[in-house]
Order: C-alpha cells, then structure tokens, then sequence
C-alpha cells in the first residue's frame, strides 16, 4: 500500500503539471519537476522510512499515518487536475 500511493502521488502530480496554472507546492522540489526529480526525491526521503519499517522500529499506526496523509495529496492533486483541465490551458 506504501509504494503503491506514492506512485500515485507521482502519477496524478505528473497528470496536475501538464496544465499551465498549477504547479508543485513541495518546496523541495522546483515549481516544475521532471518525472525522474519526483521518482528521485521520493526515494531520496521515502527510503529510510521504508527501511525503519522493514526493521520493525515503525508499527503500523505509523504507517497508516503516512498512508492517510499520501492518500490525501493524492486526492488534492486529483481535485486539482481536475480544476485545472476545465479552467487553464495544457502545456504542450
């Protein structure tokens, strides 16, 4: 569940930076990250998380924590995918 809503947070910012008005609201990353930054960064910082996990340092209260709050960006980045396909332009 962990990594499959991280790829989704990837795919839908993918989806939501097609269109001209939105941008990336992480400041760690550029306003306009390319699909390796995004993959990059999630390992970047994803990773330790996922081996605490794997060493059993983190329990599963934890984990559903990041879960929701992944989900939730998920969701965002749909609602504004979605608001951006009917109010701005695509970027070509």
């Amino acid at each position: 569940m962990f990594w499959a809503l991280q790829l989704a947070d990837i795919w839908t910012t993918v989806k939501a930076l097609k269109y001209d008005c939105v941008y990336e609201a992480n400041p760690f990353l550029p306003d306009r990250p390319n699909n390796s930054r995004l993959v990059s960064h999630k390992t970047i910082f994803l990773l330790p998380l996922y081996y605490e996990n794997k060493r059993q340092n983190l329990d599963s209260r934890d984990l559903n924590i990041v879960n929701a709050v992944t989900g939730l960006v998920v969701i965002n980045n749909l609602e504004v995918k979605n608001y951006a396909s009917k109010n701005c332009s695509k970027l070509k």
